[in-house]
C-alpha cells in the first residue's frame, strides 16, 4: 500500500504587476502588460540569443529593422505575443513540450538596452 500525503499549499494567482513571459507550445512568445510596458510598448521586437547560456533577449523596435518581428495584442485580454517559431527552431529551443516561463529583466547589451528572459 502506498502512503500519500495531502498537499497543504494553497492556490495563489500570479501577480499581474510582475513582468512575465512564456514560450508557448504553438511557438509564440507571450507576455503580460507589465513586460510590454517594460519593453516600452513597441510595435515590433528584435530577438537576440546568447549561445553559451541559451538566453533569449528582446529589443524594442519600430519595425524598420530587417529582423524585427511584429507584436500582436490579444483581442480580449491585456496580453501580447510574437509568433517566433522560425527563431526558436533556428536556435534549437524545443517549444512543443509545453510552456516555459521567464522573468524579464533589463540589461545593457552591445546594441543598447535589452530585455533579457531568465528562466523561472
Amino acid at each position: 500500500m502506498r502512503h500519500f500525503e495531502a498537499f497543504k499549499g494553497r492556490y495563489r494567482p500570479a501577480d499581474k504587476t510582475l513582468p512575465r513571459a512564456t514560450i508557448r507550445r504553438d511557438g509564440r512568445l507571450g507576455f503580460n502588460q507589465a513586460t510590454y510596458t517594460l519593453l516600452g510598448s513597441p510595435t515590433h521586437i528584435v530577438f537576440y540569443f546568447e549561445k553559451e547560456t541559451g538566453t533569449i533577449a528582446l529589443k524594442p523596435s519600430d519595425g524598420n529593422e530587417l529582423y524585427a518581428f511584429p507584436v500582436a495584442c490579444h483581442p480580449q485580454y491585456p496580453s501580447y505575443y510574437i509568433s517566433c517559431r522560425l527563431f526558436l527552431r533556428d536556435i534549437g529551443i524545443q517549444y512543443r513540450r509545453g510552456p516555459s516561463i521567464f522573468k524579464p529583466t533589463i540589461e545593457q547589451g552591445l546594441d543598447g538596452e535589452l530585455v533579457v528572459l531568465e528562466a523561472v
